[in-house]
């Protein structure tokens, strides 16, 4: 069983088409769903406690980062798949 949560398909869904963070609902939903989880990961390594919100953030981050990136690689393939 895995430590972290299974994220719910209509959340990702949110996420996909909100990128952009129009809609910032389905984020806090997102976030509550997981800091807990990596909060209990990072402590349970050993992290620095004044240093596990600053990695949470910067994981979240990355996240928006990657989900943007994959949003314009689908765009870039609809847009070339007629």
């Amino acid at each position: 069983m895995s430590m972290f949560p299974d994220t719910p398909t209509a959340l990702l869904t949110r996420i996909a088409a909100n990128v952009s963070g129009e809609d910032e609902a389905f984020w806090y939903e997102f976030v509550e769903l997981y800091e807990p989880t990596m909060r209990t990961f990072l402590t349970s390594k050993g992290i620095a406690l004044d240093d596990i919100d600053d990695i949470i953030q910067d994981i979240f981050a990355k996240l928006v980062d990657i989900l943007l990136n994959m949003l314009l690689l689908k765009v870039r393939i609809k847009k070339y798949s007629w």
